[in-house]
């Protein structure tokens, strides 16, 4: 009875033993948190098997939450339910487009393995705890400068890791949009999206958001309003008071601008003919202004500067008139031609003989170009004429010279220059021939050796009474040296001195 006894209960240890050895089971997690219009994963791990299924727990029946055959299928599950990867034993269920009611639902896991076994595991039944979406959560990470990138991110919490919801981006385009996903510590998981813009002063005020769909609903973050910096824009200058200046007296100009922040400094460039200056402040009187005088200005803020265009100032002055002018005859017709310049241009009227009132057979004609105004008056010959500019600064006149038809002043001026070069030669030739007769007139023994002589032949008393007759007696004197002896001549004048 002993050895029975003992043999029995070994038998029966190994029998258990055998039980043990052989036994499986399916490692579930549980409760799990879902987003109601997500998705979820209820975890689930066991042996290599052949079949899943997944029931809802009932006391007296067993509705089918998934299978291979889609007939078996409760209504308010089909469609909605999978096993993604039934691999290596991974029976994980997964729900799609998670419903409120799918919270009262306690589920559990049927799985055949190999062999033919198969096993129920409803006595670990898992609950699904439903969440209501919350809207997705933006921020804005800087400030919006125009030109410059700047990002913005969007957070929505999910269920669904394997499928997670797009996310767009409304009230802007943005240049990139990158996801990230991550697990938090309650078990949801977050999907942020990363977006990049860039915005210009146009965008300003501008209401940005991001929005997701989950199962048909749309749901959308606060918005936020784009507070854009920008550099000074429409840089732009404004008079103060008169739009115009007349030469010599002062002007008051403004610089004015849009910008984000508002500028903070303005800069003025003040260019008279090729020389600049610069001035600082939004305001600026400028004194002594003179003609071709051009203004612009740099207004600045934290963000760049912006330049206004170059503004020419409108200075007013009185006319000048062109200096040179004359009136020329052609035909025995007179032909007078005045120019003025001024700003505003000049009126330019006509005084003929005193009298301002100018009739026919006297014509004028008058030309603008620009600051320039061009005259022409024509008539008979004979008649002194003045030429009057005006305009509202001042006024100017002047008598133009008349010029006679067939001018002689240039044959004047040759015959002059001729008469000075003869003068010129007289006076040369006279000169010589001095020196030479003061030459022969030395004797060679000198004056106090001299003896008497008596000249048979007659000398000329030649008299020199001017440098016209310097040059003619010069001339006739070579005829009587021809004719007398010089020497006699020079002896008896000598003799007559003493």
């Amino acid at each position: 009875m002993d050895i029975f006894g003992t043999l029995t209960r070994l038998f029966i240890a190994v029998a258990l033993l055998g039980d043990v050895c052989h036994c499986w089971e399916a490692y579930v997690q549980g409760p799990v948190k879902a987003v109601r219009g997500s998705c979820v994963l209820v975890p689930c791990n066991t042996v290599t098997y052949t079949n899943v299924k997944w029931y809802a727990y009932r006391r007296m029946s067993y509705p089918v939450v998934y299978s291979n055959d889609r007939s078996e299928i409760m209504d308010e599950f089909k469609g909605r339910t999978s096993v993604p990867n039934a691999l290596n034993g991974n029976c994980t269920l997964k729900i799609d487009n998670v419903r409120q009611q799918d919270s009262e639902v306690d589920l559990y896991v049927w799985i055949w393995k190999y062999g033919g076994e198969d096993k129920g595991f409803y006595d670990r039944t898992i609950k699904i705890n439903i969440l209501d979406p919350v809207r997705p959560h933006m921020s804005v990470a800087n400030t919006q400068v125009e030109g410059k990138p700047f990002t913005a991110t969007c957070r929505f919490r999910h269920s669904c890791p394997s499928a997670p919801p797009q996310m767009s981006w409304q009230g802007l385009s943005s240049t990139s949009n990158v996801l990230t996903h991550r697990k938090d510590v309650e078990g949801l998981w977050e999907t942020e999206a990363t977006a990049t813009f860039r915005v210009t002063r146009q965008n300003q005020g501008a209401r940005l958001s991001c929005r997701t769909v989950l199962s048909g609903q749309t749901l959308e973050s606060g918005s936020v309003s784009l507070d854009i910096s920008y550099a000074p824009t429409d840089v732009k200058i404004d008079y103060i008071g008169r739009t115009s200046v007349v030469e010599g007296e002062k002007i008051s100009l403004q610089c004015t601008s849009k910008g984000k922040p508002q500028p903070t400094a303005y800069e003025w460039l003040v260019t008279q003919n090729s020389n600049t200056i610069r001035l600082k402040g939004s305001t600026v009187l400028l004194q002594d202004v003179r003609r071709r005088t051009s203004v612009s200005c740099i207004a600045t803020n934290s963000v760049g500067h912006g330049e206004s265009k170059q503004l020419s100032l409108d200075v007013h002055y009185s006319p000048s008139i062109v200096q040179g002018l004359f009136c020329s005859m052609q035909n025995r017709k007179l032909q007078c031609v005045c120019q003025a310049e001024a700003k505003p241009s000049a009126v330019i009227s006509w005084t003929v003989d005193g009298s301002s009132e100018v009739f026919p057979p006297f014509n004028t004609t008058t030309q603008h170009n620009g600051s320039m105004t061009v005259s022409e008056l024509t008539g008979p010959q004979g008649h002194n004429v003045t030429c009057m500019a005006t305009n509202v600064v001042g006024s100017e006149f002047t008598q133009i010279l008349v010029q006679s038809e067939g001018d002689t002043s240039a044959v004047f001026a040759v015959v002059g220059a001729s008469v000075g070069v003869c003068v010129i030669l007289g006076l040369a030739v006279t000169v010589l021939m001095i020196w030479k007769k003061r030459r022969h007139a030395v004797p060679r023994g000198g004056l106090s050796t001299a003896q008497h002589v008596t000249a048979n032949k007659t000398c000329h008393d030649y008299s020199l009474e001017s440098d016209e007759d310097l040059y003619v007696n010069a001339v006739h004197g070579q005829q009587v040296y021809e004719d007398q002896d010089a020497e006699s001549c020079i002896y008896q004048n000598y003799d007559k001195s003493s």
